[in-house]
Parts: C-alpha cells; sequence; structure tokens
C-alpha cells in the first residue's frame, strides 16, 4: 500500500514475487547502507548513486475490542484522525505488509535480568531451604527465557511497516517523527531495530518466505 505525491509505488511481497521474473528487486527498493545512530537507511538511484533515506516504523493493529470498547464515537474516531494523517503528513510513506517473526526482545530482558538476580542470591545464600527455594525459582526463570526464545523463532505473524522517506538524513528524521505524531489513534507507529529492519529487508530479498499459502 502506498501514498506517494509524485508517483505511486506499491511495495508488496506479491507485487515483488510478480515483477522479479521481469525486473531486480533492487529496483523497486535499491539501498547502500545504514547509517547513524538510528540506523537510518541511505537509497540509491538507478545509477547507484545516494538518492535520499529511508526510515521504518512498524504499526501497531487494532482489535474490535479496542475500537469499541473506547466510547461509542471510537471507530469515527479513528477514521478522522486516519483522514487527517493523509491530509496533513505530506511527505511520501508507503506501508508494507509482510510476515514477521513475533518478537519477545522485551519479555526475554525482563526475566533474563530476574534469572541473574536470583543467581546472585543463590550464589550467596548459605541456607539450605532458601537455596532450594532459589534453585526452583532460577530453573523456572530459565524455562521462560528457553519458551520466549523458541516463540520468537516458530511465530509469525501479519505485521505492517511505514516507509518514511526523505531527501537527507535530518528531512527523514523529521517526517519520520511527524508521521508518529499525526498517526493519531488511527496509525499507532513506533521505531523499530536495526535487527527489525534487517528482517523487512531480508523478506524483500525474498518474499516467498512470507507469502500465504
Amino acid at each position: 500500500m502506498a501514498f506517494k505525491r509524485k508517483s505511486s509505488k506499491v511495495l508488496n511481497a506479491k507485487d515483488v514475487v510478480s515483477f522479479r521474473s521481469t525486473m531486480p528487486l533492487v529496483s523497486l527498493l535499491p539501498w547502500q547502507k545504514f547509517e547513524g545512530t538510528d540506523n537510518l537507511l541511505r537509497l540509491a538511484n538507478e545509477d547507484g548513486e545516494p538518492d535520499g533515506y529511508l526510515d521504518m516504523l512498524s504499526i501497531e493493529g487494532k482489535d474490535l475490542d479496542f475500537v469499541y470498547g473506547i466510547g461509542s464515537d471510537g471507530a469515527s474516531r479513528i477514521i478522522q484522525d486516519y483522514h487527517m494523517l493523509l491530509n496533513t503528513y505530506l511527505s511520501d510513506f508507503d506501508i508494507l505488509i509482510t510476515k514477521m517473526p513475533a518478537s519477545t526482545t522485551i519479555q526475554q530482558r525482563s526475566w533474563i535480568n530476574n534469572r541473574d538476580q536470583i543467581l546472585k542470591e543463590l550464589q550467596n545464600s548459605s541456607d539450605a531451604n532458601l537455596r532450594e527455594q532459589l534453585r526452583r525459582r532460577y530453573m523456572a526463570a530459565e524455562k521462560i527465557v528457553g519458551n520466549l526464545q523458541t516463540v520468537e523463532d516458530v511465530v509469525v505473524h501479519q505485521a505492517y511497516t511505514a516507509l518514511i522517506y526523505g531527501d537527507s538524513m535530518s528531512e527523514t528524521r523529521e517526517n519520520r517523527d511527524s508521521f508518529i505524531r499525526l498517526g493519531g489513534m488511527a496509525i499507532n507507529a513506533k521505531r523499530i531495530s536495526l535487527k527489525q529492519k534487517k528482517n523487512v529487508l531480508s523478506m524483500l530479498q525474498d518474499p516467498t518466505r512470507q507469502l500465504k499459502n
């Protein structure tokens, strides 16, 4: 799904597959490298010369319980905010739909910290009963961390990624922040990690990995 002020370019996995037999993927999203502390993607033109920047934002979905649970005008408010975004955000953007691994990074970090704290208490305790309790807690935390890692490896979900463009790094950052601010209740956009950005590029390189059967 694309929203272009100059020309329309749809970026989704099925279109990429249909184009691959007639044109190289790099012509759809030609890029050179990540730059800056926020890992903006430097783009290139057909001659391989620098041609602006791109950043990616994750768009969180809303289920019907959320839409109709925020009041009788919840759905109308979301539509109004979406209309406002399209009328006030003046730069180009695309919305890319892919299947991505489920992210459990935050949960893993929390449980790893919890596990490590239990280990410290275990190492400093000489009470047999307390040590046994701590040992069981440590094993439980270790199992949870392992389960979260498994979820990230095997579970996928449909992800929506906004592609934000700019002629310079500063303009791209300004456009990114404006998109987040103007999204309102319609589009809850958040910045993503370098790993997640690389996953998006990986999906574009091999879109058959995430197409629906």
